[in-house]
């Protein structure tokens, strides 16, 4: 049986969020700011966590209030009027913030003062605010082409190094997903005769097939040095049964990026942009979906569209394919039609061939033959030498 609490605790091991939100704390209390805003940030986050939510989430509101802080460093944030907020408003936008991070800010910004107002809505402070998102884009030289992959994975010299790879590659997973993956979440599916992959991320559990890699999977199981406890991590750390942190995976993967030459800025979640791009132009939105831990309502397929526009690509090179093909076709057997020229009978039976395949062209192919068939011996000698026979 899995427990929750379990992946919890993997989570904890591999991004150090209790110690990051401690460390948080203490970082607030010495930052140089209005003291009335540092009580109030404290008072929002323990509220936050109290409701039941992350200290993930807590760690990204607290950072982005922090932030806000320092632009009103003399007034205490949660006391500025509807003026003070456009000026602080105004000071972001003028600011070389990228728009994303801007827009975490505003709406961190919202949700404080929901709470410092003891509102149920935006309070008339902030309402007025318009968060506009904007998706990431990518092109196709962000991505992590197959030869660059080959010198990524052949610069990897650890059987653990590989698998990591492979999976990032194959799976598309989220890094987290991975390295809170544990043994007794890989199993042998015989009805698909290929391993199952029982993940869990931002929209719980879900099932991932490898398939590509299973004889890399299995010698890396069949070697794991803790195969005997199913409790243990996947990709653990060197003789501990917990997984890797995000800091001791980067790390290795930096390692193999410098062996590799590839000057490109490669992360661990790039390859999950570059395998969902591949896939994107193949299966359904709705396969997607599920394969890749999207809401049913998820606007994230968005994102790759631009960069997987492969049916249309598809249906337009067959299109031009088909065109081409057509006129080279008819061409070439009127061309051979007049070198073969060896009996009237042949030449009509390669003729009513060609109708056969090319029944649209039927008017073309018999005019050529009649003409064929009224060539005299001498004029045959005359094509025969003119084609080198």
């Amino acid at each position: 049986m899995i427990n929750l609490e379990d992946i919890r605790k993997l989570k904890e091991d591999v991004y150090g969020h209790e110690k990051r939100y401690a460390g948080f704390l203490r970082t607030l209390q010495e930052s140089a700011f209005n003291e009335e805003s540092k009580v109030s940030i404290k008072a929002f986050l323990n509220s936050y966590l109290a409701r039941g939510f992350t200290k993930v989430r807590a760690l990204k509101y607290g950072y982005s209030l922090k932030r806000l802080a320092l632009f009103v460093s003399d007034k205490p944030l949660h006391k500025l009027d509807k003026e003070g907020v456009t000026d602080l408003v105004l000071k972001l936008q003028s600011s070389e913030l990228k728009k994303n991070t801007q827009n975490d800010l505003l709406l961190s910004l919202k949700v404080f003062y929901k709470f410092t107002k003891a509102s149920d809505s935006y309070p008339p402070e902030v309402s007025w605010i318009r968060i506009k998102e904007e998706a990431n884009i990518l092109t196709k030289d962000d991505l992590i082409t197959s030869e660059e992959f080959k010198k990524i994975y052949a610069n990897a010299f650890k059987l653990k190094d590989k698998i990591l790879l492979a999976l990032l590659h194959e799976t598309g997973c989220r890094i987290g997903e991975l390295l809170t993956l544990t043994l007794e979440r890989v199993v042998w599916d015989d009805e698909s005769e290929c391993y199952q992959l029982n993940v869990y991320g931002k929209t719980k559990f879900r099932t991932i097939p490898v398939i590509e890699n299973i004889k890399l999977l299995k010698e890396y199981l069949d070697n794991h040095e803790f195969k005997q406890d199913p409790k243990c991590a996947f990709f653990n750390s060197s003789g501990l049964t917990k997984p890797y942190s995000y800091t001791a995976l980067k790390k290795h993967l930096d390692r193999v990026l410098k062996r590799s030459g590839i000057k490109k800025h490669i992360h661990p979640h790039l390859f999950r942009h570059t395998d969902i791009t591949e896939k994107s132009g193949e299966l359904s939105d709705q396969v997607m979906k599920k394969l890749y831990g999207w809401t049913a309502d998820s606007k994230m397929l968005d994102t790759y569209s631009h960069l997987s526009n492969k049916t249309v690509v598809t249906k337009l090179k067959e299109f031009h394919d088909h065109k081409e093909t057509k006129e080279v076709r008819v061409s070439k057997a009127l061309e051979q039609i007049k070198k073969m020229l060896l009996t009237k009978q042949k030449v009509i039976e390669v003729g009513f061939e060609e109708i056969k395949k090319n029944p649209e062209e039927r008017e073309q192919f018999v005019k050529l033959l009649l003409e064929v068939s009224k060539l005299s011996k001498t004029e045959k000698k005359e094509v025969y030498k003119q084609n080198g026979s």
